[in-house]
């Protein structure tokens, strides 16, 4: 599946993440994380990026994540209220 339009859900409040999504051309998926505590949890951050974006099967999707501290649950709501604001296609 894919997106239709760029999203975005979250702050960059301290605790909380900025999450932002758009659909790009090809069927690959792009990364890019910024995060004051990258160095301790960067593989974290992106292993629930990419596990939520197996959950919605998606495909050609560039997420870009402003973490400011945010715990693993608020990561994923923000990514799956993004995901529903750039309406999926299939």
């Amino acid at each position: 599946m894919r997106i239709k339009k760029a999203a975005s859900a979250g702050s960059q409040e301290k605790g909380d993440v900025l999450i932002q999504i758009e659909p790009i051309e090809n069927s690959e998926n792009y990364i890019e994380i910024k995060s004051s505590v990258i160095k301790l949890f960067g593989s974290q951050i992106k292993k629930s990026i990419e596990e939520s974006l197996v959950q919605y099967q998606l495909k050609g999707v560039k997420v870009t994540v402003n973490d400011r501290g945010a715990l693993d649950f608020v990561i994923k709501a923000r990514f799956e209220s993004a995901v529903k604001r750039g309406e999926i296609i299939e």
